[in-house]
């Protein structure tokens, strides 16, 4: 169900969950929808129509503002090479938790629940619980446990999506404790359906893995730029395999069944709401690095003291706008030619194989032949 608190809605619900925290009546609920995605639903029969939640709701979003220009751009990795092994990129989150939870500050991060088989936030009081924030999650995460127990007297950091950090930041200046919190968002590819996700647990039991005992989305073992999905079952069977090739990866990469609202997000590049925003540096200036360069941009008074504060444990490199720009090149993304085909089979009784082979082998296996009969045109002619 939509929240009708407004006829200003000019955006989709990212399911932040903060309306859910916010509502004086508590009719708000966080939810899985049919299509696999975390969203708020509202039981209207107790909603006294006050638009509290309006106020702090990508949905409702409709400020007016400037192209998002960064304070500082880094290129930065971490010194340590153990950890950054263990790491999806240059391992500067960790050592930003690491750090500030050494100085008191809470850490709220995203891990893999594998009882439920979803991500969610967490907020981690003791260095021991930072290990399971380690490593990018390609998953919508559910926010709503976490973001409820902040409490007003302590400090936290927070790591998340761009729509998630926007509602935080509305919230945090709502109720006047923003000076308690670093925000850190990432550049965002968007979140699959957890129909996507489902399926691929079933397709991993044919692969041997019966239940995910351990996953790294983004495994760094053939290296930064040859990123593959590790798997560990119970049985101690592994699952290895480069996202080119993987299922998971193939539907995930291609954004065939991503959140609609991911697809013109204005957040991409047009508004930052966070203090510092990370990423991977992707682009001809590192491209022979194996081991993972951050691309990091600091946005406030706030995340340059933060980032002061590790400088000592990070190899950095000035970077500027345009590598910000090569870097992170889209704007906006197109929906896939067989987006609503494949949205509505991941609801369906289908295998993953099938849907695979029935909407999007037969396209790739077109673009592919499409690119080699280029290539072979440019050279015969010499472009």
């Amino acid at each position: 169900m939509n929240i009708n608190c407004s006829n200003n809605q000019v955006n989709q619900c990212t399911g932040c969950g903060i309306c859910a925290i916010v509502c004086p009546n508590k009719c708000i609920s966080i939810i899985k929808n049919n299509n696999g995605f975390f969203e708020a639903s509202v039981d209207e029969f107790n909603c006294s129509n006050c638009g509290l939640c309006t106020k702090f709701c990508y949905k409702f979003f409709n400020d007016t503002f400037e192209n998002f220009t960064p304070l500082s751009v880094y290129a930065c990795w971490s010194r340590d090479e153990e950890l950054l092994k263990a790491c999806s990129s240059g391992g500067f989150a960790t050592i930003l938790a690491r750090s500030y939870i050494e100085k008191g500050y809470n850490i709220c991060g995203v891990l893999y629940d594998y009882k439920n088989e979803i991500c969610k936030h967490k907020i981690a009081k003791q260095y021991e619980d930072l290990f399971e924030f380690i490593g990018s999650k390609y998953l919508q995460s559910y926010t709503f446990e976490a973001f409820s127990k902040f409490k007003p007297n302590e400090k936290y950091i927070v790591f998340g999506s761009p729509c998630q950090i926007l509602g935080l930041r509305k919230y945090i200046k709502f109720k006047k404790i923003e000076n308690n919190f670093i925000l850190v968002d990432f550049y965002c590819h968007g979140v699959p359906s957890y129909n996507l996700w489902e399926k691929y647990i079933e397709y991993l039991r044919i692969c041997g893995i019966s239940k995910i005992n351990n996953i790294n989305f983004v495994s760094k073992r053939n290296g930064w730029h040859n990123r593959c999905i590790l798997i560990n079952s119970n049985s101690s069977t592994e699952y290895f395999k480069n996202y080119k090739s993987d299922l998971f990866g193939i539907f995930y990469g291609g954004m065939y069944c991503h959140n609609s609202p991911c697809f013109r997000c204005i957040f991409r590049k047009d508004l930052v709401c966070s203090d510092i925003r990370v990423s991977d540096f992707w682009g001809s200036r590192f491209k022979s690095n194996q081991k993972g360069v951050n691309l990091i941009t600091i946005n406030t008074p706030a995340g340059e003291k933060a980032f002061s504060l590790i400088q000592n444990m990070l190899e950095i490199k000035n970077s500027s706008i345009s590598d910000l720009k090569n870097s992170k090149p889209w704007r906006f993304y197109k929906h896939p030619i067989r987006y609503n085909k494949v949205i509505n089979d991941l609801k369906s009784d289908k295998k993953l194989l099938s849907i695979y082979k029935k909407h999007i082998k037969p396209f790739l296996f077109f673009t592919r032949n499409l690119h080699r009969f280029v290539r072979i045109i440019k050279r015969f002619f010499n472009l």
